[in-house]
């Protein structure tokens, strides 16, 4: 049985566009431009650049089917360090990214479907509202 060598080398370019197309990055950016039209602006770019400073520099470059939940609690573990509530909305976007790749077919399952318990909650405090108008206005008011 003869091997064609072009079919070889036109299989391996195959698998390696396919690869590059279902890295982590690369799906995270298919579903933030999906979702992109329900945000605002100032949303959408806020996310983009949390997963660009956050996330794409330790997994963005792996195979989506690769990523199992054990590197995502990490990376939110880091992030709950400088920030819980970024930890918070990250742990969000990653249930969502992975829910879109499992939509597509690109995984199987998601590994970011139960992270519910592994943040601690975050606790907001109330900020009254100056009452008096010695403390809203830097000078007072005859």
């Amino acid at each position: 049985m003869l091997v064609d060598p072009g079919e070889i080398k036109k299989a391996q370019k195959a698998a390696k566009v396919e690869a590059t197309a279902n890295t982590f990055e690369a799906v995270a950016r298919e579903w933030h431009e999906n979702a992109k039209p329900n945000w605002s602006q100032n949303h959408a770019e806020r996310l983009l650049k949390r997963l660009e400073q956050d996330v794409f520099p330790f997994i963005g470059n792996k195979p989506i089917a690769d990523i199992k939940t054990p590197e995502i609690v990490e990376i939110l573990k880091r992030l709950s360090i400088r920030t819980l509530e970024t930890a918070h909305r990250m742990k969000t976007a990653f249930y969502h990214i992975f829910h879109h790749a499992t939509l597509h077919g690109k995984i199987e399952n998601n590994p970011a479907a139960d992270l519910r318990k592994i943040l601690p909650t975050v606790k907001y405090t109330h900020m009254a509202a100056p009452t008096d108008p010695k403390q809203v206005l830097p000078y007072s008011v005859p």
